[in-house]
């Protein structure tokens, strides 16, 4: 989506690949996290920027993903690891995250377009604060960009924003300024409130990105280029390994294509609950970078989302039996949904320790 770390650096990286291979390139933006899931699966896009997060409620077909068919996704490259935070005006009355419960009522931000971001804000969040929704406003929006700028433009206190965006960079660079709100790792009883509603994300200091959150804490949620798993071999291959040959050549171009070096994706795959493409492992073999443990996790990664998928299908034909229209906001979809997923053993991705 405009305005992320993510469309940035594409957009940087989409002329040199064109240039350097003669093909045709395209980034195409788009907003909602679900709709460009759909489209993914539709077969309009050959390779899709999702973070892991956003895959893994995706695929297990959670909040606006309930309505939308399961595409068998699989792991092209790592884009990079972007950081999460909460942030405040720089004017703000807040001493620290724990200060919000003093205020009932206080506004926070949420980006309705990303159900992974609604699951951290309105859920894992106020978890993590011992409070409710009862206890705050949350004013949703509906783009990244807007959700970023609301604490300075005074329509929001506190909101959920990635120290590495452009538009954080923008708002950053304003006379008020941010705030950055800690997520202290030490308080590990609040954060094992949190990590449910985001299994994938990762408690770490933050070590990129604005250089006013560099020391702070949050989480990182890595982002990834997907690819269908029945996307063409060869271009899965060609594409996996023009990345890692030409490093040097485009990573110059956006700070954050740095993190698309081997090593980042490496030490992703030590922690990566997805599954990665056949022909990128390939490419990870010829370069000493995939080991016979990455097999046995890789095998458990591809059984667990094609689960998922035959959980899905099952429960779409007796939905198409009873008339039953799906559709995230549809109850009795999503409760029939939930039934099969239950029933026949699914497993949310989780971030391997």
């Amino acid at each position: 989506m405009v305005g992320t770390g993510s469309h940035a650096m594409t957009s940087a990286l989409a002329p040199i690949l064109a240039e350097a291979t003669g093909m045709r390139v395209r980034v195409i933006p788009v907003s909602v996290e679900p709709e460009r899931f759909k489209r993914f699966g539709d077969g309009e896009f050959l390779v899709i920027s999702h973070s892991i997060s956003e895959m893994e409620m995706a695929v297990s077909g959670i909040g606006g993903y309930a309505g939308v068919d399961r595409a068998p996704a699989r792991i092209l490259w790592h884009q990079n690891d972007t950081p999460w935070m909460f942030a405040a005006p720089g004017n703000t009355f807040l001493k620290d995250v724990y200060d919000i419960k003093n205020y009932p009522g206080i506004k926070i931000a949420n980006n309705a377009s990303s159900p992974a971001m609604t699951a951290t804000v309105r859920g894992g969040f106020l978890d993590f604060l011992g409070i409710t929704e009862e206890d705050v406003t949350i004013v949703d929006f509906g783009s990244y960009s807007d959700n970023v700028r609301s604490i300075n433009e005074g329509k929001a206190e506190v909101s959920l924003i990635s120290p590495m965006s452009s538009v954080t960079h923008e708002i950053a660079a304003t006379p008020i300024g941010v705030k950055w709100l800690d997520l202290p790792l030490t308080d590990t009883a609040a954060w094992a409130r949190l990590l449910p509603y985001r299994p994938t994300a990762i408690p770490a200091e933050i070590t990129w990105g604005v250089e006013s959150a560099v020391g702070h804490y949050g989480y990182t949620s890595n982002y990834i280029y997907w690819v269908s798993a029945r996307a063409d071999p060869d271009f899965v291959y060609h594409m996996a390994r023009w990345i890692y040959d030409n490093h040097d050549l485009y990573e110059g171009a956006h700070t954050a294509l740095t993190r698309m070096h081997i090593d980042t994706f490496r030490a992703f795959l030590e922690y990566n609950p997805g599954p990665v493409h056949e022909q990128t492992i390939k490419v990870l073999k010829e370069i000493g970078k995939w080991t016979a443990d990455d097999d046995i996790w890789q095998a458990e990664a591809v059984a667990g989302m094609d689960l998922f998928s035959k959980a899905w299908e099952a429960a779409k034909a007796e939905a198409k039996m009873k008339g039953i229209q799906v559709n995230a906001t549809n109850q009795e979809w999503v409760d029939m949904w939930t039934r099969y997923k239950d029933s026949m053993g699914c497993k949310r991705m989780a971030t391997r320790m």
